[in-house]
């Protein structure tokens, strides 16, 4: 594989591979997740779901649900992941020529609202008896089936919340809804002693055909970290049905490797290397006319079908790990001679095994 691509990295020396069992512990293979912009590539283990033994610390701190008002790194990636995944799932199914003429079932709108008078109340109180009235009123009367939410704190010091719903929502319905649910602590009573009037612009909605990129749009706001004062609680949720998503994601073969190492060396795809992973990215113009059209058509397909899961009650059998391992396993003996040095290179896909240059 290019070196663009190519993870080198070596295990626990300790590891006996010429024991049974013991070299799985060794390979990498090369995993890439496919975001809007971007590919990450990311080796894991042979074995990627091993049993682990959780001491009762680590147990305690997983239930003490510490909240620093603050996204994290991994915060930020696991948004990311299933959003993207949400997101790409409805656009490609509305893709089909046969929705052209007909309103979308589903159709993702980007929501913000804002308070109408200077916080008065805690973040967390604004939460319960706001927040997640409207989420209720949203589900109830404009039929929204999956959301997401997040919480920042705007200039004035007071919170505000951007949602992603998966209906279209009237602009002057969701208002009139978001500012009765605002008066429930008495926001519309105190605008209308300053303003006379009952109606702030409080609410604000952007929809997919109105942002280029409706994806990275919403990400944009979605992954912000803030400089300000934190935010008391919780700072963004979720539907249930949206935290077992992942977007698209494959092994990396010869093929896929050297194609993209083709684009690298000509700096149509710019990249960056980490230490255990690699970032190839690109823009909507390379997507659309020099994007591998394998990866493109599976990616198609995973998320049409991820649609039909979330929406239609179908099931995901998108399982590329699954066999890969099967047509590895198959060549086990030969891959039982091998003898690793202190210094191993891992071996990165079954494509390569016997090749020139490559470890027999």
């Amino acid at each position: 594989m290019p070196d663009v691509l190519d993870p080198q990295l070596v295990y626990n020396n300790s590891i006996d591979s010429t024991k049974k069992n013991q070299l799985n512990d060794r390979i990498l293979i090369p995993y890439f997740s496919l975001y809007s912009d971007r590919i990450v590539v990311h080796p894991r283990p042979f074995e990627a779901i091993t049993k682990r033994k959780v001491d009762k610390n680590s147990l305690n701190n997983l239930k003490k649900k510490k909240f620093t008002g603050k996204l994290s790194k991994t915060q930020q990636a696991l948004i990311k992941k299933k959003l993207t995944a949400w997101l790409s799932s409805i656009q490609e199914y509305n893709k089909n020529p046969k929705l052209t003429f007909k309103r979308k079932e589903h159709y993702p709108v980007f929501i913000t609202l804002t308070l109408s008078a200077k916080q008065e109340h805690s973040d967390k109180e604004i939460k319960r008896v706001l927040l997640d009235q409207f989420i209720k009123k949203l589900k109830s009367k404009f039929g929204v089936n999956k959301y997401f939410w997040r919480a920042e704190r705007q200039k004035n010091g007071n919170i505000h919340f951007h949602l992603i719903v998966d209906k279209y929502c009237n602009y002057e319905h969701l208002k009139v809804n978001w500012n009765i649910v605002q008066n429930k602590l008495g926001y519309i009573d105190r605008f209308e002693q300053k303003h006379n009037s009952r109606m702030p612009n409080s609410v604000d909605v952007r929809s997919a055909s109105s942002v280029k990129n409706f994806i990275n749009y919403v990400l944009k706001y979605s992954l912000k970290i803030e400089d300000g004062e934190p935010i008391q609680g919780r700072i963004f949720g979720m539907s249930d049905e949206l935290r077992n998503l992942s977007v698209f994601q494959n092994v990396v073969d010869s093929q896929i490797g050297e194609y993209m190492q083709k684009y690298v060396d000509h700096g149509m795809l710019k990249s960056y290397k980490g230490d255990f992973y690699t970032v190839l990215f690109f823009n909507e113009s390379f997507y659309k006319s020099k994007f591998h059209e394998m990866l493109k058509q599976s990616s198609v397909n995973y998320y049409t079908q991820l649609y039909e899961y979330l929406y239609k009650g179908g099931q995901m059998k998108h399982k590329p790990i699954k066999k890969f391992k099967e047509k590895l396993i198959k060549r086990d003996t030969q891959l039982s001679l091998f003898k690793l040095s202190d210094q191993v290179k891992i071996i990165n896909h079954y494509n390569y095994i016997g090749k020139k240059g490559k470890i027999k």
